[in-house]
């Protein structure tokens, strides 16, 4: 999962609909989203999205795709936007957020409950992060130092199991799939962190160009969650 992360990317496409235009967005495969065995995605964010295109009368279609290349193609206008738990400074400059799609629930993994409940924690504990994963840059806007870097979340379960790292951040749903009882026998200890909401980012340039969708948009997001 080199540098890759939830996203969401959305590039328009030509349609018979009037006064519409076909969406398409790309999603990596990983928690909250889910590869089926067709290579289409599933999960909450895509029944949330499935209902909001539908209110929208708008069709859509859902692929994978790297998360560096969906912040560059937004902001050169080759994507309409991105999909992300994390926010950097820079897209600010040329998207503007929906309203949360979804909430993932992040909490701190250790070995063991040790290092979870320290004084000072979590300074000068080793933490280890998907390369450019949301937990990464959360963490680096935190001010957090992080020791190990990493392509793949299950590298950083290796890394807690030989002592190499004392933590990592991660979703409940990328950890157990909402199974804390199997952790549990595992061994591994989890602190609570933070909720961190899922969000479109559109470019500007595709906001100017469908005026007022972004608000329509995020009018049927709580009726379809």
């Amino acid at each position: 999962m080199n540098k890759w992360i939830c996203v969401l990317l959305l590039s328009a496409v030509s349609t018979s609909a009037i006064g519409s235009s076909a969406v398409r967005l790309e999603a990596y495969p990983t928690p909250p989203w889910h590869a089926t065995k067709s290579g289409s995605l599933s999960g909450p964010p895509v029944d949330v999205l499935e209902c909001v295109f539908g209110a929208l009368d708008r069709p859509f279609e859902l692929i994978a795709a790297p998360w560096r290349r969906a912040q560059m193609d937004t902001k050169s206008g080759h994507a309409d936007g991105f999909f992300s738990a994390s926010r950097e400074p820079d897209d600010e400059t040329y998207s503007s957020l929906s309203a949360p799609i979804g909430l993932e629930k992040w909490y701190w993994v250790s070995a063991g409950s040790t290092h979870l409940f320290t004084d000072a924690f979590p300074d000068d504990l080793r933490i280890g992060a998907v390369n450019g994963s949301s937990q990464m840059v959360w963490l680096a806007q935190q001010g957090i130092n992080i020791s190990e870097q990493v392509s793949e979340q299950a590298q950083l379960r290796a890394l807690l199991d030989s002592q190499r790292i004392d933590l990592y951040l991660a979703s409940l749903e990328a950890l157990t799939e909402r199974n804390t009882e199997q952790l549990a026998r595992q061994g591994v200890s989890l602190r609570f962190a933070r909720y961190a909401p899922l969000r479109a980012s559109f470019s500007r340039s595709f906001l100017a160009a469908n005026p007022g969708f972004l608000e329509q948009f995020n009018s049927h997001l709580a009726s379809c969650q």
